[in-house]
């Protein structure tokens, strides 16, 4: 799709506030990066007055020209997931911790996609390499625990675009046995010769923590993909905006915490914060009307932080970590934290019934 002036002028007057006499004349782009199956950039406009309503710049987010990304974001359905997240999150108003989005569009026919989303560039955003202090993510854990709350309560969430199909788990476990080699080339380094073997024992428990996540009596709709680097954090202590809802799906909250803590955290940090930060999270959840408690919480978490060791194995298969330096710190960084993970679920999986 064509973005110019004159397609913002005719589709997005209410969104950016345009009448006959105040137009946007020029949009200047500007590339923003890509990550694994999109392309972002920075649109300026240009008004043919100044006024204080004007907003000055978006960010768009489309399709990666990688073919081989972009067929694979097409059959999961990544893409129609985030437009469709987008679209009723615009009607319903949902929190302040995710972009507002002026334009969500999707193409069936050819499996386009535009988003046009509000400029964050004031803020910074997280990474793999920098843990954050543990005010900050408190304040991550304590706006899951908002999102999940209102989620959970909107019907217009609960289509079978973010509910699991039948077989959804056997489909993932086969594309983890396809990734196989390259998960044990990527994590023996860190864990030894009977890799193999330890990763086929985790893997062995997927189908049915995945199934318990996603017939959760208290279910909500999950980000799917938690970590800092989806994150954009204020400098001045304001609330943190969760980017890159593609992999939405209903399921258990403390799916997302677990992931957060597994990727974004230090192994020590994490063993040592844990019941504290789940406890941020139910005392959220409480005091904004939940009936989920601290207890059922803290039992969930053990097995979504399995469940999501074993979905980690399946992206670090898949990911390449060659392309440049800082992407091979980021697969040292996720790698030794995962097997720090996978030798705690060892000796933890004889104590929990649903693993046996």
């Amino acid at each position: 799709m064509l973005l110019t002036a004159e397609w913002f002028n005719t589709q997005l007057v209410a969104e950016l506030g345009l009448t006959d006499t105040r137009k946007i004349i020029n949009i200047h782009q500007k590339p923003l990066g890509d990550g694994y199956a999109a392309s972002t950039h920075v649109i300026t406009l240009d008004y043919n007055k100044n006024d204080v309503r004007n907003i000055h710049s978006v960010v768009t987010k489309t399709p990666i020209m990688d073919s081989s990304i972009l067929k694979t974001a097409q059959i999961n359905g990544i893409y129609q997931r985030e437009v469709e997240f987008y679209r009723v999150i615009s009607q319903t108003r949902v929190g302040t911790n995710i972009p507002h989005c002026y334009y969500a569009d999707f193409d069936a026919e050819s499996g386009d996609f535009l988003l046009i989303l509000e400029n964050l560039s004031s803020r910074s955003p997280g990474n793999h390499h920098t843990s954050r202090p543990l005010h900050e993510i408190k304040d991550v854990v304590r706006a899951y625990g908002r999102l999940h709350h209102a989620f959970s309560s909107l019907p217009e969430l609960r289509t079978d675009i973010f509910l699991a199909k039948p077989g959804n788990g056997k489909f993932i476990r086969r594309q983890m046995q396809q990734l196989l080699v390259p998960m044990i080339d990527k994590l023996e380094p860190y864990m030894g010769e009977g890799t193999r073997h330890r990763i086929l024992s985790q893997l062995s428990y997927f189908e049915k923590l995945y199934e318990y996540s996603k017939q959760a009596q208290h279910s909500t709709l999950t980000h799917g993909d938690a970590h800092q680097a989806n994150i954009m954090f204020g400098e001045k202590g304001e609330e943190p905006i969760i980017l890159d809802w593609q992999l939405a799906r209903f399921g258990i909250g403390m799916e997302d915490i677990a992931r957060f803590l597994l990727l974004s955290t230090e192994s020590e940090f994490r063993r040592e914060h844990t019941d504290e930060l789940v406890r941020v999270y139910a005392d959220e959840l409480s005091a904004i009307g939940s009936e989920l408690t601290f207890t059922e919480c803290q039992a969930d978490y053990l097995p979504m932080l399995a469940l999501q060791a074993c979905m980690s194995l399946l992206a670090i298969g898949a990911a390449d970590f060659t392309q440049s330096e800082e992407q091979r710190q980021t697969g040292v960084k996720l790698c030794t934290r995962l097997a720090t993970v996978i030798d705690e679920l060892e000796t933890e999986a004889t104590k929990l019934s649903i693993w046996t």
